[in-house]
């Protein structure tokens, strides 16, 4: 039994945006909710819950921590915080580790990957007090992995992965020597030595949304699971039968049981079904838990004579049946990149439909169509080429990973990152711009200002540097040119971000104004100054590739520029967040989005990133010479 667990730091935004210049138009743009603060007024633990459950079924809990989240829960949950404490040393809860900073292994560097797990190794062990397991396991953040950073996972002397389940309809990949690579692990062979892969279960994983999607279905349509509307599972995909809903709680039990069942009876002697999802679940990880509890312990109460079910750590499962199974008969894993995506429901992005695995051959759809089955990362990679700049100035500074970035310490600050050195913070905002949440996420939420206000304040930092120290420049060790398609990337995932956006706003919009008759012609000066702001970044990712190709001559030219850029995506993102809050019925606009984004297929990221990694420099000039820009704003 696994879960994962992070939060993004969401106060963080609001502490740096305080810094900033009074005049600066950034200042007062709309905040996110404290997700944390919220469930503890509406007097929800999950984290307890996790313990407790562990409790009930006499089982312990394996679970990762992302350092964000547990900084949060120490300050705002203080007695949760203890309570993890003591469950860890008690060993009632196992530790997993991740990425500290839910970073997405598609942005990351080899090294930055390796520090983030150490960082997060660091603070379960010297700040809270977790006791050392004897074999370290990663769970890759959004069960993610691609096997050119696997290197990364080796330096940070990790013995196994927590990896998501094979199919040939989801990935390419091989298998070396015989064995079952459903209900046994497997290897990964390193560089310079192989690593231990316990495969997800995925019915016992993913089916517990069946049963909560059916039973709070007016909850979850928020997310773009709208039973009834349109087909949600794969099953409607497959028999166009649509499911039912509401059901009860009994009956949500009762169809988990069901695939737990199954699932037991597929197992061989000694092979393991491992359990891993998000403990939130997206804020239904308290029902989640309460249908696996009452799910097992109906099984563990009926049928003792008709299994054998041992719930153990990776420690007692590696040890106890893998040893005397022999780990030299695992086979060999050879793969490219895999993500624990598609799933059993449809995913509705900004860019459009992804349907769930095996919808191959109904009607339009099929796995290659969407671009998921070659681009496994699809959801997280836009970010790139954004992150990608950053990449190139940092070590066009000299600015590396090895800064004296002490994580206890930023637990204990609350990341008030203006007491940190100069060089930490820039690793730092860095960092935080690839969180995997800032690039794939809900297209009702605007999450890639983040990531520009950390850009915004990069540039910054950059420019006071070279203020301070003129002779930076001189010490800077040049790569030459960055790559041209860097900012093709930077104009043409506006077309998602920004003008996708602003499709099915305005669909949504329209159609209130014909079913409800009411006038929201407000909301033009809104839309023009989104399309504005949007075109301001769009002539400022053209300077910037205008500079690029000349060499690069004026390096503070060029941060100005990619500071004028962060600006400009962060306030069209924000303008479209406030035609949101115009609109008088939010759901109902929600709802439309939906629609418009279940029409849009397949999907626009795929093809874009495609047509963007295809191009060559004269392309690339072309393409810009083909950028119209309209008036700037000043």
């Amino acid at each position: 039994m696994a879960f994962h667990a992070h939060e993004l730091l969401w106060d963080l935004p609001e502490k740096l945006l305080a810094g900033l210049p009074g005049d600066n138009p950034m200042k007062e743009s709309f905040k996110d909710e404290n997700y944390l603060k919220k469930r503890k007024k509406e007097g929800r633990d999950i984290y307890s819950q996790c313990s407790r459950l562990g409790d009930i079924l006499d089982a312990p809990m394996c679970v990762d921590y992302t350092n964000e989240l547990l900084v949060q829960v120490k300050d705002v949950m203080p007695e949760t915080f203890e309570n993890l404490r003591k469950d860890y040393r008690r060993k009632r809860l196992y530790p997993l580790y991740i990425q500290a900073h839910h970073t997405h292994v598609s942005l990351l560097r080899a090294e930055e990957m390796t520090q983030e797990i150490v960082w997060n190794m660091q603070y379960l062990h010297q700040v809270l007090g977790v006791p050392y397991p004897r074999y370290k396991g990663l769970f890759p953040t959004e069960g993610s992995l691609s096997y050119a950073r696997l290197e990364a996972v080796e330096a940070a002397n990790i013995d196994y992965v927590v990896f998501p389940h094979l199919n040939e309809k989801k990935v390419s990949f091989s298998i070396e020597g015989e064995g079952d690579y459903i209900y046994r692990p497997f290897w990964l062979k390193g560089r310079r030595r192989s690593i231990l892969a316990l495969p997800r279960n995925f019915p016992i994983s993913q089916e517990i949304w069946r049963p909560i999607t059916r039973m709070k279905r007016d909850e979850v349509k928020s997310q773009g699971y709208i039973l009834g509307e349109y087909p949600v599972f794969d099953s409607e995909y497959l028999t166009s039968i649509p499911e039912s809903y509401p059901i009860s709680g009994e009956e949500g039990t009762k169809i988990y049981k069901e695939v737990l069942c199954r699932e037991l009876e597929k197992v061989p002697e000694g092979g393991l079904l491992l359990y891993i999802q998000d403990l939130e679940l997206m804020d239904f990880g308290d029902i989640a838990l309460e249908i696996i509890e009452k799910a097992w312990k109906e099984i563990l109460e009926t049928s003792k004579n008709k299994y054998r079910i041992h719930f153990v750590t990776p420690d007692a499962y590696i040890d106890g049946v893998l040893s005397n199974y022999g780990l030299e008969k695992l086979p060999v894993l050879h793969f490219d990149k895999i993500s624990w995506a598609p799933e059993i429901r449809v995913v509705l992005r900004a860019d459009g439909h992804y349907p769930p695995l095996g919808v191959s051959g109904v009607g339009p759809y099929d796995v290659k169509r969407t671009g998921i089955y070659e681009r496994p990362h699809i959801f997280w990679e836009n970010g790139k080429y954004y992150c990608g700049v950053f990449d190139n100035l940092l070590d066009m500074f000299g600015i590396t990973v090895n800064v004296p970035a002490d994580v206890g310490r930023l637990g204990e600050t609350e990341y008030e990152l203006n007491s940190e050195s100069p060089d930490t913070r820039a690793v730092l905002y860095h960092r935080l711009m690839k969180r995997a949440c800032n690039w794939g996420w809900r297209p009702t939420e605007g999450r890639q200002k983040r990531p520009c206000l950390l850009g915004y304040l990069l540039c910054s930092l950059l420019l006071q540097k070279l203020e301070e120290h003129p002779l930076a420049m001189v010490l800077m060790r040049r790569t030459g040119k960055m790559d041209h398609r860097l900012f093709v990337g930077l104009c043409e995932t506006l077309e998602v971000f920004i003008e996708n956006r602003v499709n099915y706003l305005k669909y949504g919009i329209e159609e209130y104004k014909r079913e409800k008759g009411l006038d929201l012609s407000g909301v033009k000066t809104v839309f023009d100054s989104v399309e504005e702001w949007k075109n301001k970044a769009k002539d400022r990712a053209k300077a910037l590739f205008e500079l690029n190709q000349s060499g690069l001559p004026d390096i503070s030219r060029f941060l100005i520029l990619m500071q004028e850029y962060s600006q400009a995506v962060y306030m069209a993102t924000d303008h479209i967040q406030r035609i949101w809050s115009m609109v008088p019925d939010g759901e109902y606009l929600v709802n439309r989005m939906y629609h418009y984004l279940y029409k849009l297929y397949p999907p626009l990221f795929p093809a874009m990133l495609e047509r963007i990694d295809g191009m060559n420099e004269s392309e690339a000039e072309n393409y810009f010479r083909g950028v119209t820009v309209k008036a700037l704003i000043r």
